[in-house]
């Protein structure tokens, strides 16, 4: 397993409290699913942050009714604003816990794996779920498999570090979040990108935990094949130093 092995501060580093993250727009079918998995699994205190950008299939609306009965739950709701890199940005101000995770509420990420990049917070600042060590894994079709894969072996010969950066599926100490922030202006997942190669950049230790990315739930894709383009951009753009 690939893991960068530098000094971490606050060494003696213990878990309190898990903020888990989950940005939505239009996935009132999977949330529920989500929040009901992740639920199933906590063994130690969390809070589950739904920040929802007005969806109008009623997302919001599903959330309050769970959040009314299950305390661990709660909503932030969006109006006039988008963006996963914003959503993900307002999420963490809005957290209580000292570690933060977040992952996709369309079911690819699966849940079962928060507890194993939490436990990594112990001797790392960063614990980023990859498909890419061994252990992971990609089952959904070919052309979404062939390009992330893609990028991500473009994305570590010129980053360097990280085997998977375009997962989206992380765990972190809430203190990073005071050297490196997320960019509120990504509106898809280069953010985790930018993110990752500044962390590493300033010395943020950082390691990953495997996974099996999964097909997605019932609800319609956000993203596009040429949002890659976006990505390879942005990897071009970091990895040769332009501005």
């Amino acid at each position: 397993m690939l893991e960068q092995k530098v000094f971490v501060e606050n060494k003696d580093f213990a878990v309190r409290k898990i903020s888990i993250i989950l940005p939505t727009f239009n996935e009132r079918n999977n949330t529920p699913i989500l929040i009901n998995k992740i639920s199933s699994i906590m063994k130690i205190p969390y809070e589950i942050i739904v920040v929802d950008d007005n969806s109008s299939d009623g997302t919001w609306q599903v959330v309050s009714d769970i959040s009314r009965k299950n305390r661990n739950v709660r909503l932030l709701r969006r109006i006039g604003k988008n963006g996963i890199g914003s959503a993900i940005a307002d999420g963490i101000k809005y957290a209580k816990g000292n570690a933060i995770v977040w992952m996709d509420v369309n079911l690819v990420h699966p849940p079962e794996t928060i507890p194993k990049l939490v436990a990594k917070l112990q001797s790392f600042e960063i614990a980023k779920a990859s498909r890419y060590i061994e252990g992971g894994g990609d089952e959904r079709k070919f052309k979404r498999k062939f390009a992330a894969r893609s990028l991500n072996v473009i994305s570590n010969f010129l980053l360097g570090g990280i085997r998977d950066y375009t997962a989206g599926f992380l765990a972190a100490r809430k203190y990073v979040f005071n050297k490196v922030s997320i960019d509120p202006k990504s509106r898809h997942g280069e953010y985790c990108v930018k993110f990752l190669y500044e962390a590493r950049k300033r010395g943020i230790s950082v390691t990953e935990v495997p996974f099996v990315m999964r097909q997605r739930g019932k609800s319609e894709s956000k993203s596009k094949f040429s949002d890659y383009y976006s990505y390879l951009k942005l990897i071009l753009k970091l990895g040769f130093n332009l501005t």
